[in-house]
């Protein structure tokens, strides 16, 4: 399963759903691009920047980064560069240069994409230093304006007048990929997912949430992780919902989102539990679901229960796999050990979790990716259990906590 065969797909049959739209109209990074992007505008969109992918001088596979904040730019671009057989790397926009140059290098970027401005920040001269001492780094691209010399303006391609080039039905390569990045001591450890583990892994989240076409995702988290990229633009596409990104936050447009009547799957971190559960939010209609998403890098702990509302936990083990559960009918959390099944039964299961020697955490199957050589032919055993870096305590199955080997779990 391709992500951009789905959104072409989604495209011939309702050209006028909405795909993406910016929450704040006044954070969109590119004025090429309408704040609210139907789904036939979208395609043109990626079918633009997927050719001009296609025509730089790299060779198939070749690393493409992404430095973006949450929007519909991050979600065109990583499509695009996916259809033209090149391999997006995601970088976080909070992380400082120097560590964007420790990826950059690890995952062999050689094109790099980011924004001319973002409010007061302007990653794309960043970009540009970064370049001067990394030969590596061939090309830069930017959206929006102030783009500097020698950084290819993204915003005039897409702004063509001509008719983007045709959707392609078969494409005769390889899946080539996404990387993100999971935490190596100091450094950035790239972690490679075939677009097939991606949709592994996003299928218990749209399951757990029951996204169907219709509703939408209103996200707060950038697509620069698998959390991130899972529970937003994957789930996007494959349950047929809108997504709505909230790349600058604006309480009154968060607001006047969640207000609204259509059905809608809420996306926020975990440590908003508390401050969404006081709002009120989840005891209305029952149209909102909230996934909360936490990180087992930080130490997680089930805590105590929401009353009320649907709440879904999503808990990202690093970049290595992600277990999703919707709360009990008493609030409590359910994330569990064992194992997840695909929709249709399957012959397998798409992850299975145990605890290992001493309580080590273990994981396989085809939703598990693992820091990997980054080369084409670059794969995870799904069939063999791999040691996760974290230790859990759990009480029938069910999970109470989990910390990063060497820390203390929370309370």
């Amino acid at each position: 399963m391709r992500l951009a065969r789905l959104l072409a797909g989604a495209a011939r049959r309702e050209p006028t759903r909405i795909a993406f739209r910016a929450a704040v109209r006044e954070a969109r990074v590119s004025r090429a691009l309408d704040a609210s992007l139907p789904l036939a505008a979208a395609d043109a969109a990626v079918r633009r920047l997927s050719a001009f992918f296609a025509g730089l001088p790299v060779q198939r596979q070749a690393a493409v980064g992404f430095l973006l904040p949450n929007g519909p730019e991050a979600c065109i671009g990583i499509l695009a560069a996916l259809d033209a057989g090149l391999r997006p790397c995601l970088l976080p926009l909070a992380w400082p240069v120097e560590t964007i140059a420790q990826a950059v290098e690890a995952a062999g970027v050689e094109v790099l994409v980011t924004a001319g401005r973002i409010d007061r920040l302007a990653p794309a001269e960043d970009m540009c230093r970064l370049a001067a001492g990394f030969y590596g780094l061939r090309f830069i691209a930017a959206f929006g304006a102030d783009v500097p010399d020698g950084v290819a303006a993204l915003d005039a391609i897409l702004a063509d007048d001509a008719p983007p080039p045709a959707i392609t039905v078969e494409q005769p390569f390889p899946s080539p990929g996404i990387v993100t990045f999971a935490s190596a001591g100091e450094r950035p450890l790239p972690v490679l997912r075939s677009e097939g583990a991606l949709v592994a892994a996003t299928l218990p989240f749209v399951l757990a949430t029951g996204l169907t076409t219709g509703q939408r995702i209103v996200q707060l988290l950038a697509p620069d992780d698998l959390a991130g990229l899972a529970t937003g633009l994957a789930a996007a596409l494959i349950g047929g919902a809108t997504l709505v990104s909230h790349g600058l936050f604006d309480a009154a447009r968060f607001l006047d989102d969640l207000g609204a009547s259509q059905p809608t799957v809420l996306v926020a971190p975990g440590w908003m539990a508390q401050s969404i559960d006081a709002s009120g939010l989840l005891r209305r209609d029952g149209t909102l679901v909230c996934a909360l998403v936490h990180q087992a890098s930080g130490g997680f702990s089930a805590g105590s229960g929401i009353a009320g509302g649907a709440v879904v936990d999503v808990l990202a083990l690093d970049e290595a796999a992600m277990l999703v559960a919707r709360r009990d009918a008493n609030g409590g959390c359910a994330l569990a050990l064992g194992a997840v099944t695909a929709p249709n039964g399957g012959t397998r299961p798409l992850l299975e979790v145990r605890t290992g020697a001493a309580g080590g955490l273990e994981a396989r199957g085809p939703a598990v990716a693992s820091p990997v050589a980054l080369s084409p032919s670059a794969a995870v055993d799904a069939e063999a259990w791999h040691a996760l870096p974290f230790t859990v305590t759990a009480k029938d199955g069910r999970i109470l906590s989990v910390a990063r080997d060497g820390d203390t779990a929370p309370a």
